[in-house]
């Protein structure tokens, strides 16, 4: 009986070591509970709602967290017709490519540094509330540029708050200071109310920290002198 049982047990080790190797990779890879991260550069129509990213992920509307680590692309189904989805960034240091995005009653935050890409035309406007349409928390940097390679007509971007006396186009919020910008390329507008910049200026309330501006076209209904740096322009 014994020596049976040695001989069954003999005969299963040899039958499991019958068998690829890939079968075991494949119960390691499917073992984690944790999703792995997608693919890069992901699309997202902010059409479909506001978009939150997040250093290891993102979220669009009331849909749940997806977990992802690279570029993003955000375009806008019928782009003729303005949405009133937002745009936040929380962290990761993103790029983000702006293609043919038409925001209206709301805003861009940038809480942590990112880089906006663009393409096409691009418009963001705000007409009231404390914070501009493209609004750069205090200790973010937010870098604008075209792909490279591309001209400066290649891709734009105006950030309208004019409708409200006191919202710059870009800047800091009403009551807090904000972060640095830097413009590397691109058509860049920023109008603001009359009583501020376009962009807002440094050392004020609502100021900037650093404006840096390294090429492209832009303008802005007022940028002091002093405020800027200009590199190679």
């Amino acid at each position: 009986m014994k020596k049976k049982l040695v001989s069954y047990m003999l005969v299963v080790c040899m039958l499991l070591s019958m068998l690829p190797t890939t079968v075991w990779a494949e119960d390691v890879a499917t073992s984690s509970d944790v999703e792995p991260l997608a693919a890069t550069p992901t699309n997202l129509d902010i059409a479909n709602g506001s978009i939150v990213i997040e250093a290891d992920g993102y979220t669009q509307g009331e849909n749940e967290k997806v977990l992802y680590e690279g570029d993003y692309i955000i375009t806008q189904t019928d782009a003729a017709t303005a949405t009133a989805n937002a745009i936040t960034v929380t962290g990761g240091n993103p790029i983000i490519t702006l293609s043919g995005v038409n925001i209206n009653d709301n805003i861009i935050t940038i809480e942590q540094s990112a880089t906006l890409v663009l393409e096409g035309e691009n418009k963001v406007v705000k007409t009231g509330g404390n914070n501009p349409p493209v609004y750069i928390k205090n200790g973010a940097t937010l870098t604008i540029k075209v792909p490279d390679g591309k001209a400066d007509d290649y891709g734009s971007l105006i950030a309208d708050g004019s409708g409200s006396i006191y919202l710059s186009g870009i800047g800091g919020s009403t009551t807090v200071h904000g972060g640095s910008l830097v413009i590397d390329s691109g058509t860049v507008t920023a109008k603001g109310g009359k009583d501020t910049g376009g962009i807002s200026p440094v050392n004020s309330m609502a100021g900037m920290n650093n404006i840096t501006i390294n090429g492209g076209v832009y303008g802005t209904t007022v940028i002091r002198a002093q405020d800027v740096t200009l590199n190679n322009v």
